[in-house]
């Protein structure tokens, strides 16, 4: 089986799977794109045909502008182009999507298909709640884009922001330069700004660490995370209520001194989007001991598999992955063969 970047997929190695094999669904199909989600709900998939997203439209681009206004456009986009793909080839028309993840490299129908926040986050909430900002559809996923170059920074929280951003505890708040008229600050650059997000988000992915992203109503729970947290931003509307996501990491060796802090404060919940625990994080929740359970038929690369076990889906090898470029599917590539090895598969292609 396939995992994805969260803190559940980590887990789950502790465990023995024909235990967990209950809350789990057995065959269908999933479509995967690189496998960076932070919720967890890739793991109820038990031996799905996994497939693979497209990463181009049907006639060869990666996007087509389907309507345009002064300020806002709609566009369809390869389901599985990455954002990091999406913003280069953005780049020469102007627009930004009005909501994206803060991690470049997850995938466009991925973001959209977990209901993924980010920047945007204080105005757009949510891919979907009362609004949908975007949506996957059978020849693509349209995607609601912004035509800005420039916002206005400001220290102050402010109703006119689009997005806020916490970085390194400092947090700024950031409103469409068409309101400039109205509130005072400096400017500037979009593209700046993206790619210190960008910049941050990657200090999420070390060696030795688990990324994990914590979504609360309350920051005060922040204060007692076992681990370092680096950036996040707030969500104010399309969403049910006034929440902060903080992104960070945690050494591998502590996860279970997390899992003991989000058992203390359910107020505090790992998913950057309006899930909360289904029945298999549950049980993975209340029952986490760290230890790495190596199955008898790889004892005799022991070794390899701890090392294994070390992969955060982080999707940064699928850049220079033959396998992956060749087949445009994780399910074949080097990190789809580690999650398969530490989730007790035998049989390889």
């Amino acid at each position: 089986m396939l995992l994805d970047a969260s803190i559940f997929s980590r887990a789950i190695t502790s465990f023995d799977l024909s235990s967990l094999k209950k809350f789990m669904v057995e065959g269908g199909e999933v479509i995967v794109g690189r496998g960076t989600s932070l919720d967890g709900s890739l793991l109820r998939n038990l031996n799905p045909k996994y497939l693979s997203a497209m990463n181009r439209l049907e006639d060869g681009s990666m996007f087509s502008i389907l309507e345009k206004g002064d300020i806002y456009a709609k566009a369809r986009v390869a389901p599985g182009a990455t954002f990091e793909e999406l913003f280069n080839s953005l780049a020469k028309e102007g627009y930004y999507p009005a909501l994206f993840p803060l991690y470049p490299k997850g995938t466009v129908g991925g973001f959209i298909a977990t209901n993924g926040s980010g920047f945007g986050s204080y105005k757009f909430g949510f891919v979907k709640y009362k609004k949908a900002v975007h949506e996957n559809g059978e020849k693509g996923s349209i995607v609601t884009l912004v035509k800005y170059d420039e916002v206005i920074e400001v220290s102050q929280e402010e109703k006119l922001s689009w997005s806020s951003l916490i970085i390194d505890g400092t947090k700024r708040y950031f409103v469409p330069s068409i309101y400039s008229s109205l509130v005072g600050g400096k400017s500037i650059s979009v593209k700046e700004l993206v790619n210190e997000v960008f910049r941050a988000s990657y200090r999420l992915v070390k060696k030795d660490y688990v990324p994990i992203c914590l979504r609360t109503t309350d920051p005060s729970f922040f204060n007692g995370f076992p681990g370092e947290l680096v950036i996040g931003y707030e969500i104010n509307f399309n969403s049910p209520a006034k929440y902060t996501v903080m992104c960070g990491s945690v050494k591998a060796d502590e996860l279970e001194e997390v899992f003991n802090f989000l058992r203390k404060n359910p107020g505090v919940i790992p998913f950057p989007n309006l899930r909360d625990y289904d029945d298999l994080q549950k049980q993975i929740l209340s029952k986490y001991k760290r230890r790495v359970k190596i199955p008898k038929h790889a004892e005799f690369i022991r070794d390899e598999y701890i090392d294994a076990t070390r992969c955060v889906n982080c999707s940064l090898c699928l850049d220079s992955c033959l396998a992956y470029k060749t087949t445009k599917n994780a399910f074949y590539s080097a990190m789809g063969k580690l999650n398969r090895l530490v989730t007790e598969e035998t049989a390889f292609e």
